[in-house]
């Protein structure tokens, strides 16, 4: 697998502000054999559905929608594969790790391997949230996107129209746009005044959304300061952006009028059944997420659970099936979250001369034949890829809980994953 990804880029920087850590088929029913149903799908139940729940949809949950929450394994066996995962964890030095694949719209395989947490002794499922890093960045311009289908703003307009509080590049005149944002073309750059926003010992952050991203706007803010824009016109330069990101969720908090965790829950976790899904600790039991560990000396240390107030640009955590729930329905064309128009515009390259594999969130990676659209993502402890190919809709998304030792290792299994979501 050959690729020059974001993930790298994204993860030297969190090494250089942050300065620690390690480098960014089948349904889920029952098939018993009961002989007193009537229907002859195996089940017992007599709907004919074959999960045993009687509402004849097919999904086991009883609900007659046709959908259900995760389950921890989806899809057939695979020895090979669950070997050479297994020995990627022993020999690239990660805790944990969760996959997933995809193919026509639908989930059809997902496995956990390792560790979620060590300490409490929590095995990994396709169930474990992991933090997801920068993948949280495609939610956070759904979210937005969403509200443009709704006319809640043009891609152009001036997103300081949006605000309370001035957001201009200090050196130009001319404004930050709603596109510029989603396609890191701002001018607004990440500075060392992130290491405030980082919130330790398994705990929400102190700080909100609001004021870190009016701090570091606003000249009178408490985070403002001359590197937190870059030399550049707004709309002339590509200059990937995790506050600027932190802002996109922000105008959907202040378009969508709600909270910015509810609002994505309501419009995007919701509707996809993502029940392993949420940006704030405080909405998980802690001993049922995937503990980030930095591996050094032999032993697994843990980070602890972190996040940081620009949260949404990188700190949803959600299962591997979860993901890949998400992934599936923007494969078959983005509905229930987004009609499938919009879903093009944001998978094609916003400035082509800027950049040309960078969308309005998506962006295209170099994976192999075709083209595959995603996002990756690093952070202290976390490693995630989640891509889709455009041509058969083949994808997978891959979760982990410790960086590892060598991307390539990982990027060699996952060619494994895709000819194994190829076959299904």
């Amino acid at each position: 697998m050959q690729r020059v990804t974001q993930f790298c880029s994204t993860l030297l920087l969190l090494l250089a502000l942050v300065g620690c850590g390690d480098d960014d088929a089948d349904d889920s029913g029952s098939s018993d054999s009961g002989s007193d149903e009537t229907a002859g799908d195996g089940d017992g139940d007599g709907d004919g559905d074959g999960d045993g729940d009687g509402d004849g949809d097919g999904d086991g949950d009883g609900d007659g929608d046709g959908d259900a929450a995760c389950p921890p394994t989806v899809g057939p066996d695979n020895a090979d594969l669950d070997a050479a995962f297994e020995s990627l964890l022993a020999t690239n030095h990660h805790a944990g790790m969760a996959a997933c694949t995809i193919k026509g719209g639908e989930v059809t395989w997902c496995r956990g391997y390792g560790m979620g947490n060590i300490e409490v002794g929590l095995e990994v499922t396709a169930q474990t949230p992991f933090m997801l890093a920068s993948i949280s960045k495609l939610f956070t311009a759904t979210a937005l996107m969403q509200l443009w289908e709704a006319e809640a703003f043009a891609l152009d307009d001036a997103v300081e129209d949006a605000v309370d509080f001035p957001a201009s590049h200090p050196s130009f005149a001319t404004p930050f746009s709603y596109r510029m944002l989603l396609a890191h073309a701002s001018s607004i750059v990440d500075s060392g005044q992130l290491n405030n926003w980082y919130q330790y010992g398994n705990m929400d952050p102190s700080i909100s959304l609001y004021d870190a991203v009016s701090g570091y706007l606003d000249p009178d803010g408490a985070y403002y300061g001359a590197n937190n824009f870059s030399n550049a016109e707004p709309g002339t330069s590509y200059s990937y952006s995790n506050v600027g990101y932190a802002f996109v969720g922000l105008l959907a908090q202040i378009l969508g009028g709600q909270d910015f965790a509810d609002l994505t829950h309501a419009t995007i976790f919701e509707p996809l059944d993502m029940a392993h899904t949420a940006w704030r600790l405080a909405d998980f039991d802690l001993d049922t997420l995937a503990m980030p560990y930095r591996y050094e000396n032999d032993t697994y240390t843990p980070l602890d659970h972190y996040t940081f107030a620009d949260y949404p640009n990188g700190a949803l955590r959600s299962s591997a099936c979860d993901v890949a729930r998400f992934l599936a329905s923007q494969a078959a064309g983005g509905a229930p979250v987004l009609e499938s128009e919009t879903l093009a515009l944001m998978q094609t390259p916003t400035y082509p001369s800027l950049d040309g594999t960078q969308g309005l969130g998506w962006y295209e990676e170099n994976i192999g034949p075709g083209m595959w659209l995603g996002h990756s993502g690093g952070e202290q402890g976390v490693f995630t890829d989640a891509f889709y190919r455009t041509s058969d809709g083949v994808g997978f998304v891959l979760l982990t809980n410790s960086n590892g030792d060598d991307d390539y290792a990982i990027f060699d299994v996952e060619d494994q994953l895709i000819a194994w979501g190829e076959s299904l």
